[in-house]
């Protein structure tokens, strides 16, 4: 809510309704960087429309930033699909089930840095 008060519309978009709290969180995983980048693009997809921001620019933002349903956040190939065109039954929540880490003993120095894991919930 506190992110919407601040968007330039005359009156915030009502994104803690549970259909969008529900995909908003399933399209980031619960991730801030996540939330900036799919808030960004669905707020100057609005703006460049001259719209208030609706379901569709969020699809659209979605299908940017993740063109394959595939998260690049993280290294896991999850792939999900666009949660702004399902039902709110169908949403699928994931969250993490494993933290970054760095492993100094590492033999190969791309195994250094080990990226987030996730699970789906329920």
């Amino acid at each position: 809510m506190g992110l919407a008060k601040n968007m330039p519309f005359d009156e915030p978009p009502k994104l803690e309704e549970k259909y969008s709290t529900l995909a908003i969180f399933s399209a980031c995983k619960g991730e801030n960087r996540a939330l900036k980048h799919l808030l960004t693009e669905a707020l100057k997809q609005a703006l460049i429309c001259k719209e208030y921001l609706e379901n569709k620019h969020f699809i659209f933002a979605f299908d940017k930033l993740y063109p394959s349903g595939s998260n690049s956040f993280s290294q896991q190939k999850t792939t999900i699909e666009n949660p702004f065109k399902q039902d709110i039954k169908d949403i699928k929540i994931y969250e993490v089930s494993k933290n970054s880490s760095y492993n100094p003993n590492a033999i190969d120095p791309e195994d250094t840095l080990t990226g987030r894991e996730f699970s789906l919930v329920g």
